[in-house]
Protein backbone atom coordinates (compact mmCIF):
# COMPACT_ATOMS: atom_id res chain seq x y z
CA UNK A 1 0.00 0.00 0.00
CA UNK A 2 3.01 2.08 0.93
CA UNK A 3 4.38 1.60 -2.33
CA UNK A 4 1.40 2.36 -4.64
CA UNK A 5 0.54 5.64 -2.59
CA UNK A 6 4.49 6.48 -3.39
CA UNK A 7 4.30 6.11 -7.16
CA UNK A 8 1.11 8.00 -7.03
CA UNK A 9 2.26 11.45 -5.33
CA UNK A 10 5.43 10.48 -7.57
CA UNK A 11 3.58 10.98 -10.20
CA UNK A 12 1.54 13.84 -9.20
CA UNK A 13 4.67 15.58 -8.52
CA UNK A 14 5.43 14.67 -12.08
CA UNK A 15 2.59 16.39 -13.53
CA UNK A 16 2.78 19.00 -11.47
CA UNK A 17 6.18 20.00 -12.87
CA UNK A 18 5.18 19.40 -16.40
CA UNK A 19 2.59 21.77 -16.14
CA UNK A 20 4.88 24.05 -13.68
CA UNK A 21 7.09 23.99 -17.19
CA UNK A 22 5.22 25.18 -19.44
CA UNK A 23 5.34 29.05 -20.65
CA UNK A 24 1.48 30.45 -20.42
CA UNK A 25 2.65 33.39 -22.35
CA UNK A 26 3.73 31.40 -25.02
CA UNK A 27 0.45 29.38 -25.53
CA UNK A 28 -1.24 32.77 -25.26
CA UNK A 29 0.67 34.11 -27.96
CA UNK A 30 0.22 31.28 -30.00
CA UNK A 31 -3.74 31.09 -29.49
CA UNK A 32 -4.03 35.17 -30.33
CA UNK A 33 -2.18 34.89 -33.39
CA UNK A 34 -3.95 31.96 -34.55
CA UNK A 35 -6.99 33.11 -33.90
CA UNK A 36 -6.25 36.43 -35.90
CA UNK A 37 -4.75 34.57 -38.76
CA UNK A 38 -8.42 32.56 -39.14
CA UNK A 39 -10.29 35.57 -39.03
CA UNK A 40 -7.81 37.01 -41.92
CA UNK A 41 -8.11 34.01 -43.76
CA UNK A 42 -12.30 34.19 -43.18
CA UNK A 43 -12.09 38.17 -44.70
CA UNK A 44 -9.30 37.31 -47.78
CA UNK A 45 -12.16 34.86 -48.75
CA UNK A 46 -14.82 37.75 -48.63
CA UNK A 47 -16.40 37.12 -45.45
CA UNK A 48 -20.08 35.39 -45.14
CA UNK A 49 -21.19 32.15 -44.10
CA UNK A 50 -18.53 29.41 -43.21
CA UNK A 51 -18.64 26.26 -44.76
CA UNK A 52 -17.66 22.28 -44.16
CA UNK A 53 -15.55 23.49 -47.36
CA UNK A 54 -14.03 27.14 -46.56
CA UNK A 55 -10.53 27.81 -46.40
CA UNK A 56 -10.68 28.84 -42.79
CA UNK A 57 -12.45 25.76 -42.02
CA UNK A 58 -9.40 23.83 -43.13
CA UNK A 59 -7.04 26.00 -41.19
CA UNK A 60 -8.59 25.85 -38.00
CA UNK A 61 -8.34 22.27 -38.44
CA UNK A 62 -4.43 22.42 -39.28
CA UNK A 63 -4.61 25.01 -36.28
CA UNK A 64 -6.28 22.06 -33.66
CA UNK A 65 -3.63 19.79 -34.83
CA UNK A 66 -0.66 22.13 -34.45
CA UNK A 67 -1.68 22.90 -30.65
CA UNK A 68 -1.96 19.16 -30.25
CA UNK A 69 1.52 18.46 -31.14
CA UNK A 70 2.44 21.37 -29.47
CA UNK A 71 1.42 20.07 -26.12
CA UNK A 72 2.61 16.56 -26.99
CA UNK A 73 6.15 18.39 -28.05
CA UNK A 74 5.91 19.74 -24.48
CA UNK A 75 6.72 17.09 -22.49
CA UNK A 76 9.82 15.96 -24.60
CA UNK A 77 13.31 16.90 -23.03
CA UNK A 78 15.02 19.05 -25.46
CA UNK A 79 18.32 17.43 -24.44
CA UNK A 80 17.37 14.64 -26.78
CA UNK A 81 16.88 15.85 -29.97
CA UNK A 82 20.24 17.23 -28.66
CA UNK A 83 21.38 13.55 -28.63
CA UNK A 84 20.01 13.03 -32.22
CA UNK A 85 20.12 16.26 -33.80
CA UNK A 86 23.17 14.31 -36.44
CA UNK A 87 20.97 11.44 -37.31
CA UNK A 88 17.82 14.07 -37.98
CA UNK A 89 19.87 16.61 -39.81
CA UNK A 90 21.54 13.46 -42.40
CA UNK A 91 17.55 12.21 -42.07
CA UNK A 92 16.51 15.17 -43.80
CA UNK A 93 19.21 15.46 -46.11
CA UNK A 94 18.27 12.24 -46.95
CA UNK A 95 14.42 12.82 -47.39
CA UNK A 96 15.49 16.08 -49.93
CA UNK A 97 18.26 13.72 -52.13
CA UNK A 98 15.26 11.18 -51.96
CA UNK A 99 13.55 13.30 -54.56
CA UNK A 100 16.35 12.97 -56.99
CA UNK A 101 14.96 9.09 -57.66
CA UNK A 102 11.37 8.96 -55.97
CA UNK A 103 9.74 12.57 -56.59
CA UNK A 104 7.14 13.52 -57.55
CA UNK A 105 6.55 16.68 -60.48
CA UNK A 106 4.32 18.75 -60.01
CA UNK A 107 3.98 22.26 -62.26
CA UNK A 108 7.42 21.65 -63.64
CA UNK A 109 9.09 21.54 -59.81
CA UNK A 110 9.67 18.01 -58.12
CA UNK A 111 9.13 19.22 -54.25
CA UNK A 112 7.05 16.43 -52.93
CA UNK A 113 6.86 12.52 -52.45
CA UNK A 114 3.56 11.09 -53.27
CA UNK A 115 1.63 7.97 -51.02
CA UNK A 116 -1.15 7.36 -52.33
CA UNK A 117 -3.41 10.26 -52.26
CA UNK A 118 -1.05 12.48 -49.67
CA UNK A 119 1.81 14.14 -50.67
CA UNK A 120 4.82 14.99 -48.10
CA UNK A 121 7.15 17.68 -48.49
CA UNK A 122 10.52 17.25 -47.47
CA UNK A 123 11.75 20.47 -47.60
CA UNK A 124 9.54 21.62 -44.67
CA UNK A 125 10.81 18.78 -42.59
CA UNK A 126 14.14 19.72 -43.49
CA UNK A 127 13.65 23.26 -41.67
CA UNK A 128 13.07 21.66 -38.80
CA UNK A 129 16.07 19.62 -39.04
CA UNK A 130 18.59 22.18 -39.74
CA UNK A 131 17.30 24.48 -36.76
CA UNK A 132 18.07 21.22 -34.80
CA UNK A 133 21.83 20.69 -36.14
CA UNK A 134 22.45 24.19 -36.19
CA UNK A 135 21.28 24.00 -32.61
CA UNK A 136 23.27 21.46 -30.89
CA UNK A 137 26.63 23.00 -33.30
CA UNK A 138 26.31 26.29 -31.25
CA UNK A 139 25.20 24.82 -28.36
CA UNK A 140 28.11 22.50 -28.13
CA UNK A 141 30.69 24.95 -29.13
CA UNK A 142 29.16 28.10 -27.32
CA UNK A 143 32.35 30.77 -26.68
CA UNK A 144 34.09 28.76 -29.66
CA UNK A 145 31.68 29.72 -32.28
CA UNK A 146 33.90 32.97 -32.51
CA UNK A 147 36.33 31.18 -34.71
CA UNK A 148 36.55 31.18 -38.26
CA UNK A 149 36.54 26.87 -38.68
CA UNK A 150 33.27 26.89 -36.49
CA UNK A 151 31.27 29.82 -38.76
CA UNK A 152 32.39 28.18 -41.98
CA UNK A 153 30.66 24.91 -40.67
CA UNK A 154 27.63 26.06 -39.92
CA UNK A 155 27.36 27.62 -43.79
CA UNK A 156 28.06 24.04 -44.52
CA UNK A 157 25.24 22.67 -42.64
CA UNK A 158 23.11 24.90 -44.02
CA UNK A 159 24.68 24.65 -47.71
CA UNK A 160 23.68 21.20 -48.44
CA UNK A 161 19.81 21.18 -47.27
CA UNK A 162 19.82 24.32 -49.60
CA UNK A 163 21.44 23.25 -52.88
CA UNK A 164 18.74 20.28 -52.97
CA UNK A 165 16.37 22.63 -51.92
CA UNK A 166 17.34 25.28 -54.82
CA UNK A 167 17.21 22.39 -57.74
CA UNK A 168 13.82 21.11 -57.31
CA UNK A 169 13.84 24.45 -58.31
CA UNK A 170 12.25 26.27 -54.82
CA UNK A 171 13.81 29.77 -54.50
CA UNK A 172 11.81 30.85 -51.71
CA UNK A 173 12.71 27.81 -49.28
CA UNK A 174 16.16 28.67 -50.24
CA UNK A 175 15.91 31.75 -48.86
CA UNK A 176 14.32 30.54 -45.85
CA UNK A 177 17.20 28.39 -45.24
CA UNK A 178 19.88 31.54 -45.12
CA UNK A 179 16.87 33.07 -43.21
CA UNK A 180 17.34 30.49 -40.44
CA UNK A 181 21.20 30.30 -40.24
CA UNK A 182 20.86 33.95 -40.45
CA UNK A 183 18.61 34.36 -37.78
CA UNK A 184 20.60 31.55 -35.40
CA UNK A 185 24.32 33.08 -36.37
CA UNK A 186 23.41 36.38 -35.02
CA UNK A 187 22.33 34.88 -31.50
CA UNK A 188 25.17 32.94 -31.25
CA UNK A 189 28.58 34.09 -29.82
CA UNK A 190 29.58 34.37 -33.53
CA UNK A 191 32.15 37.45 -35.00
CA UNK A 192 29.60 39.91 -37.02
CA UNK A 193 32.71 40.88 -38.93
CA UNK A 194 32.39 36.75 -40.18
CA UNK A 195 28.98 37.45 -41.02
CA UNK A 196 29.76 41.36 -42.66
CA UNK A 197 32.21 39.47 -44.87
CA UNK A 198 29.80 36.88 -46.17
CA UNK A 199 27.23 39.41 -47.21
CA UNK A 200 29.70 41.04 -49.21
CA UNK A 201 30.66 37.76 -51.03
CA UNK A 202 27.63 37.25 -51.78
CA UNK A 203 27.40 40.31 -53.90
CA UNK A 204 29.74 38.64 -56.52
CA UNK A 205 27.73 35.35 -55.88
CA UNK A 206 24.39 36.79 -56.71
CA UNK A 207 25.49 38.30 -59.84
CA UNK A 208 26.84 34.66 -60.56
CA UNK A 209 23.83 32.95 -60.12
CA UNK A 210 21.41 35.64 -62.22
CA UNK A 211 23.29 35.03 -64.67
CA UNK A 212 23.81 30.87 -64.59
CA UNK A 213 21.78 29.84 -61.93
CA UNK A 214 18.37 31.05 -62.09
CA UNK A 215 15.47 30.21 -64.28
CA UNK A 216 14.00 33.00 -66.29
CA UNK A 217 11.00 32.22 -64.43
CA UNK A 218 12.70 33.40 -61.24
CA UNK A 219 13.90 36.22 -62.59
CA UNK A 220 10.78 37.64 -63.50
CA UNK A 221 9.26 36.81 -59.85
CA UNK A 222 11.78 38.49 -58.57
CA UNK A 223 11.71 41.50 -61.05
CA UNK A 224 7.81 41.16 -60.78
CA UNK A 225 8.25 41.84 -57.03
CA UNK A 226 9.42 45.42 -58.07
CA UNK A 227 7.71 46.48 -60.31
CA UNK A 228 3.87 44.35 -61.18
CA UNK A 229 2.94 46.16 -64.10
CA UNK A 230 5.78 43.59 -66.37
CA UNK A 231 3.01 41.18 -65.81
CA UNK A 232 -0.18 43.08 -64.88
CA UNK A 233 -2.73 39.88 -65.91
CA UNK A 234 0.25 37.16 -64.50
CA UNK A 235 2.47 36.89 -61.61
CA UNK A 236 1.94 40.77 -61.02
CA UNK A 237 -2.05 40.43 -60.89
CA UNK A 238 -2.27 39.57 -57.12
CA UNK A 239 0.50 42.07 -55.76
CA UNK A 240 -1.63 44.42 -57.82
CA UNK A 241 -5.04 44.12 -56.46
CA UNK A 242 -3.61 43.98 -53.00
CA UNK A 243 -2.12 47.34 -53.75
CA UNK A 244 -6.08 48.30 -54.63
CA UNK A 245 -7.33 46.81 -51.67
CA UNK A 246 -5.04 48.58 -49.54
CA UNK A 247 -5.31 51.59 -51.19
CA UNK A 248 -9.24 51.96 -51.45
CA UNK A 249 -9.48 51.35 -47.90
CA UNK A 250 -8.83 54.65 -46.26
CA UNK A 251 -7.78 55.00 -42.29
CA UNK A 252 -10.65 52.34 -41.07
CA UNK A 253 -10.53 49.79 -43.91
CA UNK A 254 -13.46 47.62 -45.62
CA UNK A 255 -14.15 45.78 -42.55
CA UNK A 256 -13.92 42.31 -41.77
CA UNK A 257 -16.14 41.41 -45.04
CA UNK A 258 -13.45 42.59 -46.77
CA UNK A 259 -13.49 45.36 -49.93
CA UNK A 260 -14.49 43.75 -53.12
CA UNK A 261 -11.02 42.36 -53.91
CA UNK A 262 -12.16 40.26 -51.47
CA UNK A 263 -15.56 39.75 -52.85
CA UNK A 264 -15.17 39.07 -56.13
CA UNK A 265 -11.93 36.67 -54.95
CA UNK A 266 -9.55 38.70 -57.09
CA UNK A 267 -6.82 38.35 -54.69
Amino acid sequence: MVSIASTRAARTRSARLQVAQYDPYLLILVVVLTVFGLVTIWSADGGGIITAGSPVVRQAVYAVGGLIAMAMLTNLDYRYLKSFAVVIYFGTVLMLASLLVIGTNIGGSVRWIQFGPVSFQPSEAAKIGVIIALAAFISERHEEMDRIHNFLFTIAIVAVPMALVFQQPDLGTTAVFGAIWLGMLLLSSTRILYILGTALLSAPFSVFAWHYLLHDYQKDRLLVSYDPNRDYFGQGFNIIQAQVTIGSAGWFGHGLSGGSQSEFQLL
